[in-house]
């Protein structure tokens, strides 16, 4: 078993001055003998307060479709339109409070399962192989897997939006 970190992330020097703020980590092994190297970048700027907007990750979510069903099946008064206006109004609001809740903030959520694969393979690294820490880091990688398939929805959907509004 290799332990040594070679991987490496090359920049030019415009990029490095065309963000404020740059971070390169790196991530465990999951399914190769390599760590993946994480670039983030960004310029840091306010937009105010945040629109509320439909996240694709929680569609993967197990409890998600009984969420929506239970708030739509809950009964109000009023006109069809204004029945459909209630229920969405409070649609946003139990997803709001639900996002929050399950997923809260999805960097720190890959942050700490990466934090778990390091551990533990540090401890394959220190200790040596056993089925015990094999079996820990088995569910580990699946937990890490799960956090960078949310990461990954978010990321893709944020691009889009961004793409819509600013272009190329």
């Amino acid at each position: 078993m290799v332990l040594s970190r070679l991987d490496r992330v090359v920049c030019s020097h415009s990029f490095l001055t065309s963000w404020s703020q740059i971070a390169c980590v790196t991530l465990p092994r999951s399914h190769s003998d390599h760590h993946s190297l994480l670039v983030s970048c960004s310029a840091s700027v306010s937009l105010g307060p945040r629109p509320f907007r439909f996240q694709g990750m929680w569609v993967y979510h197990p409890l998600f479709l009984n969420l929506v069903r239970s708030v739509w099946s809950s009964s109000f008064t009023g006109s069809g339109t204004g029945i459909v206006v209630q229920k969405l109004k409070l649609l946003k609001k139990v997803l709001r409070k639900w996002n929050y809740e399950v997923f809260r903030d999805i960097k720190l959520n890959v942050t700490k399962a990466n934090e778990k694969v390091m551990l533990i393979q540090g401890r394959i690294g220190s200790e040596g192989f056993s089925d015990d820490l094999f079996r820990l880091e088995t569910v580990a990688l699946a937990d890490l897997d799960s956090a960078l398939k949310q990461q990954e929805i978010f990321l893709k959907e944020k691009s889009r939006v961004r793409w819509l509004a600013e272009g190329d």
